[in-house]
């Protein structure tokens, strides 16, 4: 469930496909033709997809079912979890946390959690994901506790926060899978570690300090909640598995796998968003890349996220299926009508 840019097979026909999506939209095909292209590439497509140049918002789609079950169909506005993508508010917490000299990126972990067992490890290699720490935090937690790896264990009934976490590397000290700082390797163990600082250092939940340092543009409309079964939130689409017999149904969490327990792990998910703010976001961070176009994908039970950065132009395209193959069929068939 990792982010990287660098480029598998698979992943640069992805990104050939969606290069489509620009040329769709700066061939300003009208409404009507781009649907009747995405209905007959992708029939069972359920997902938004957004278009931003610069700061103005030039492409918005969404079909699909917010709830297949109850028959609720997806619209813009819906929000859908954006899986890894939510590292990157991770990421601006921390810089706030830098600004307000709270902490200082080369400063060593253990410095901010004195029981943190690996003293070289900084929070910059935790940033740049440098610091060899075990990547799989579910297995981790599953050997320390029930001496068990099978993360598939269907009778424990405990929710895992960073908390649980940060106790098992405290006390276990698990070997680290490269010195720090020898390679970058994309590791949602690193997201969490930096997630539990947030909270330490601000006193604050980690969905407290996203939600409050949005702008008031974002607010309600960007959302952190590790616990959507409990706290109220904006209209969100459901997670979506497809069946066999082509139908959808809902699959959006460890307990729809067949679990007693969740993952209430913050810092590398649990963010949700609709296409079109989420494009919005991050176009008006104005980031800076030395190669374009670079990608970025989320993936969580029942969703898909890819943000995908032009010189001018940020693409989104959210789903709320666990299989993204739709995404790249109706791409495929917007290039064809772009020519």
């Amino acid at each position: 469930m990792t982010n990287t840019p660098q480029l598998t097979t698979q992943r640069r026909q992805h990104y050939k496909v969606l290069t489509a999506v620009f040329v769709f939209c700066t061939a300003l095909l009208n409404a009507q033709v781009a649907d009747s292209i995405l209905i007959k590439a992708a029939p069972q497509f359920s997902g938004q997809i957004a278009v931003v140049k610069n700061d103005s918002l030039i492409f918005s789609y969404s079909r699909g079912w917010a709830n297949f079950p109850l028959q609720i169909p997806l619209t813009n506005q819906h929000l859908l979890e954006i899986g890894e993508l939510s590292s990157f508010f991770t990421r601006d917490a921390i810089e706030r946390l830098v600004a307000d000299k709270k902490l200082t990126l080369d400063s060593a972990v253990a410095l901010y959690l004195p029981q943190f067992p690996y003293p070289s490890i900084t929070v910059r290699q935790l940033m740049n994901h440098s610091s060899g720490l075990p990547s799989n935090y579910l297995k981790l937690y599953h050997r320390n506790i029930y001496d068990d790896e099978n993360i598939k264990l269907k009778d424990k009934a405990k929710n895992i926060n960073n908390a649980d976490i940060l106790s098992i590397i405290n006390k276990s000290k698990p070997a680290l899978e490269f010195t720090p700082g020898e390679k970058s390797v994309p590791c949602n163990t690193n997201d969490i570690v930096l997630a539990y600082l947030i909270e330490v250092l601000s006193m604050r939940s980690y969905d407290d300090c996203i939600n409050t340092s949005l702008s008031a543009a974002f607010q309600s409309k960007i959302v952190a909640n590790n616990d959507i079964e409990y706290t109220p939130m904006p209209p969100r689409a459901w997670g979506h598995r497809k069946t066999d017999v082509g139908t959808l149904t809902i699959e959006e969490s460890l307990k729809d796998l067949g679990f007693r327990y969740e993952d209430a792990t913050t810092g590398h998910h649990h963010i949700y968003a609709n296409a079109e703010n989420l494009a919005k976001y991050f176009a008006g961070k104005q980031l800076r890349f030395d190669k374009y176009p670079m990608s970025y994908f989320g993936h969580e039970p029942g969703y898909n996220a890819t943000l995908r950065f032009y010189k001018e132009y940020v693409i989104v395209i959210l789903m709320n299926t666990n299989d993204d193959s739709d995404a790249a069929l109706m791409l495929k068939e917007i290039e064809k009508g772009a020519k």
